[in-house]
């Protein structure tokens, strides 16, 4: 009799040789692998009714850029009660393009509001700010299918990307209107990033990092 293999067999067996692994997947497909991976040492994300499959270590500079941007968020809203920062934990669903992701950093405005499911892990569907670091490896996911989708959700004011190979940070603000946005891109280390009517220092998002030599 021929075995099978699960899904999570099937996409942990692949990660060994590549980077990232797309199944193709129903909706619910991806929320019953969701519940099933939480001992797993990988992530996955779903988009275009594919699982996108990747291993959960990031690098330590990614790490380490992803703690000094919570710290500067956690500053800025601790004296704050209706506002709540959250690391890469959370799932956030936009039912309008039908995607799921997990950002790297997420601000919540208000009661959490979820996508309604049956079993363990629901996402959510009302970030208020999303911040996402970026690498080579995702780059052309975050730009060309992510940030599409973080665009569509009513909820979010802005989206931040940063760049962990060089000082970069690319911040979208939603217009008055609700209907446009605004892009403004950070270059300079002596800069500071406007951030829901604060400022971060590029220095203080970059503390620690030491960019490749060029």
């Amino acid at each position: 009799m021929e075995l099978v293999a699960t899904l999570s067999e099937t996409i942990r067996e692949r990660l060994k040789t590549e980077r990232i692994v797309c199944v193709e997947a129903t909706l619910d497909e991806y929320f019953d692998e969701l519940d099933g991976i939480e001992k797993e040492n990988f992530k996955i994300e779903y988009a275009f009714e594919t699982i996108f499959a990747s291993m959960s270590q990031a690098s330590e500079p990614h790490e380490t850029i992803v703690a000094n941007l919570i710290w500067a968020l956690n500053n800025h809203y601790r004296l704050k009660d209706d506002f709540r920062v959250l690391a890469s934990g959370r799932i956030v669903f936009s039912p309008d393009c039908k995607q799921a992701y997990n950002p790297d950093a997420i601000v919540v405005k208000g009661e959490t509001e979820l996508f309604p499911r049956r079993k363990k892990i629901a996402a959510m569907t009302n970030p208020y700010l999303i911040v996402e670091v970026q690498s080579d490896s995702t780059n052309d996911i975050d730009i060309f299918e992510k940030l599409p989708c973080y665009k569509s959700f009513d909820s979010v004011t802005q989206i931040v990307y940063v760049a962990q190979r060089r000082p970069f940070v690319s911040v979208y603000t939603k217009n008055q209107d609700q209907l446009h946005w605004i892009n403004e891109d950070y270059r300079s280390m002596e800069t500071t990033v406007k951030v829901d009517g604060f400022e971060i220092a590029m220095k203080d998002i970059y503390r620690k990092i030491a960019f490749p030599k060029k």
